[in-house]
């Protein structure tokens, strides 16, 4: 299997690099979107973390943001709980919340009745 996969061709911005895991043992791949000019300079950018720590970048809670999908979105709602000093927003896409109501999770973080609130309200817009 390969987990390298460069695109044939990437749009505009889009950078194609990849990263070595010593869990898996092989090189990942990953795209990238950096801003026009963003070669040139010495900016930082807000990011959101599938992957971190090679891009210039500002550190602070608000320009940090969680996004993940299905079970990436369940967890990146739990750390978005768990660590409310360190990110700013989080976004789920079909992630499941159901454990929010388990007597464990409510102990998780600073926040976790503002967890129960926005569980309420997006179960309410369905």
């Amino acid at each position: 299997m390969n987990f390298v996969n460069p695109p044939a061709e990437s749009p505009q911005y889009v950078t194609h690099n990849t990263f070595y895991s010593q869990v898996l043992n092989h090189e990942i791949g990953y795209n990238i979107y950096l801003p026009p000019g963003y070669k040139d300079c010495d900016e930082k950018y807000p990011v959101v973390y599938h992957i971190h720590g090679h891009y210039r970048t500002h550190a602070s809670r608000e320009n940090r943001m969680l996004s993940g999908f299905s079970m990436g979105g369940n967890m990146a709602f739990y750390y978005a709980v768990k660590h409310p000093e360190l990110f700013g927003s989080v976004t789920s896409y079909e992630g499941t919340y159901h454990h929010l109501y388990h007597k464990e999770y409510r102990t998780v973080g600073v926040a976790p009745e503002k967890a129960i609130e926005l569980y309420e309200d997006m179960m309410s817009e369905e």
